[in-house]
């Protein structure tokens, strides 16, 4: 039986066309990986199954009802889970209570409820955080987990509105390697304990070939391949999206590859002369290649010398305070990197360089 169906789904951002005629099926009971490289659209199309951005085109059914114009909480009531990439639990709460927490909205109890969550859907949140091996841990206030324990947490979380289908959004992104496995491991003993099917995107190859059922792949927000992990492995499409088609320096008449000491010629065509009374020290290879010019002492230990900000390609005209040390000459327009404050960004901190005198 079909359990989600996605049929011909588009969906543009302006001019970038995200997810551009996406169409698969998941069968009950099917552990399926979506991959594909960053921008690819893997979680434009998430969102889209989830009820966060509603396509411009095409049809999403769940169950065979369609669930494109739902809104997020409409599609999770129909049995729909949803982990994130970057797992969000309530920190100040125990382990215990973030599980009743959801048991509680489930179950239409979350009105009803005046001060703390005491025996409310206790036994029930036991069992889920036993099945995801948290039990030990349920009197634990989040905030004192390990980030690999609160993914745990939040799969049980997850798993409260007894879904039919879970969508797992890189659900190993920030664990080790083996931690990675026994997360894997532990959603695979759920699809066959509890017959979920899940839909799970993923970067790290090594889960997706060990656990994946079937493998989709994305590329430009399109379709690109479909097939278990020998066929995904050896697909010659794939191998090029991942790691190049290894051209770039082979055709004829090719330049070699490039020294790591040579100078673009685009790179000094940046070096302009600086107006007014605007100093013009050398340039140095702790820098980009860019425009140079004084900025106010630097604040801490006395070294001796002047704070000499660089601004190049990519950091915007104009980078620093109006005005810096006493009579130099305002900025040209207020840099993006301040904002509107007036202390420095952190962006601004990280790109100052000292130069002794």
């Amino acid at each position: 039986m079909t359990v989600l169906a996605v049929r011909d789904l588009y969906k543009s951002f302006g001019g970038v066309r995200a997810v551009n005629g996406v169409s698969f099926e998941i069968g009950r009971g099917e552990l399926m990986a979506l991959i594909g490289p960053n921008g690819a659209g893997k979680s434009t199309c998430f969102n889209m199954i989830g009820g966060q951005l509603r396509p411009d085109a095409g049809d999403i059914r769940f169950e065979g009802r369609s669930i494109a114009e739902l809104q997020p909480r409409q599609i999770w009531r129909l049995g729909v889970g949803r982990t994130f990439q970057v797992a969000a639990t309530f920190a100040s709460m125990t382990v215990i209570e973030n599980v009743q927490l959801a048991l509680a909205s489930h179950h239409g109890r979350l009105h009803d409820m005046v001060g703390s969550l005491g025996a409310c859907r206790r036994q029930e949140a036991e069992e889920l955080l036993d099945q995801v091996g948290m039990r030990d841990a349920a009197h634990r206030a989040c905030r004192e987990l390990a980030y690999g324990d609160v993914k745990r947490v939040e799969l049980a979380i997850a798993l409260a509105n007894d879904p039919r289908l879970l969508l797992m959004d890189e659900p190993t992104a920030g664990m080790g390697p083996r931690e990675r496995l026994d997360m894997m491991a532990l959603v695979k003993r759920l699809v066959a304990g509890r017959g979920v099917t899940v839909l799970f995107t993923e970067h790290s190859m090594d889960v997706v070939f060990a656990f994946a059922d079937r493998i989709i792949v994305m590329a430009r927000g399109a379709l690109i391949a479909e097939g278990d992990a020998a066929a995904i492995r050896n697909n010659a499409q794939v191998q090029e999206v991942y790691l190049g088609a290894g051209e770039t320096y082979a055709k004829a008449g090719a330049p070699s590859l490039p020294s790591q000491t040579s100078v673009s010629s685009s790179a000094k065509e940046r070096v302009k002369e600086l107006p007014g009374d605007w100093p013009q020290p050398a340039p140095s290879p702790r820098l980009p290649l860019g425009r140079l010019r004084p900025s106010e002492p630097a604040i801490g230990p006395a070294e001796g010398g002047t704070r000499w900000t660089g601004y190049g390609e990519g950091w915007g005209e104009g980078a620093g305070r109006k005005a810096q040390t006493r009579g130099e000459p305002p900025s040209p327009r207020p840099s993006p990197l301040w904002g509107r404050g007036r202390r420095p960004s952190p962006f601004h901190t990280l790109f100052s360089a000292r130069w002794q005198q």
